[in-house]
């Protein structure tokens, strides 16, 4: 079984290479976005969104190498700074935040693909139910708690979880 500080830097290093490919796809899309544009024009919705998700995956893997540099170098000792998941605020409300837009996202192309309020009811309800979960994480747990307790732990689940469904609904109506 890995430890913390061994996911935390396995983690990082695969998040690194992704975001390589993260990079690359956003250049192609800004291209398309920019270059060929539809007769209306640049869709300067899609362009923003594009920026800002580009933005926040930028802060969050300068977060992540910042939290492995203060873990393995900074600090003392690396097993104990790991295991206190307050370090880890800032890159969490990041990723929360990118999850939360890019659910925004596929929800705007679902109402966009199928022009009726009443196919996106879902989608808008389980992304209200993501950002309640955001909310109910943020809050202060008790006194020495910490990410790994089963209570906090549960809320974590159901952020991944309510977040992935939310994401299927929208990404199957869409492809109907």
């Amino acid at each position: 079984m890995l430890t913390v500080k061994e996911a935390s830097l396995t983690s990082t290093l695969v998040e690194g290479i992704l975001y390589g490919f993260s990079a690359l796809m956003f250049v192609i899309t800004l291209w398309f976005l920019i270059r060929i544009r539809t007769g209306s024009g640049t869709n300067r919705l899609m362009l923003s969104a594009t920026l800002l998700l580009f933005i926040l995956s930028t802060l969050h893997i300068t977060a992540d190498i910042l939290y492995l540099h203060r873990g393995f170098i900074d600090f003392g000792g690396a097993d104990i700074f790991f295991a206190e998941a307050k370090e880890e605020t800032f890159k969490n409300s990041v990723y929360e935040l990118e999850t939360l837009l890019a659910d925004a996202i596929l929800i705007y192309r679902c109402y966009i693909v199928w022009q009726s309020w009443w196919i996106i009811l879902v989608p808008c309800i389980l992304w209200i139910s993501v950002a309640a979960t955001v909310w109910l994480i943020s809050q202060p747990v008790a006194d020495g708690a910490n990410i790994f307790l089963i209570e906090v732990g549960r809320w974590v689940i159901s952020f991944y979880s309510t977040a992935f469904v939310t994401n299927f609904v929208a990404t199957g109506r869409t492809s109907i």
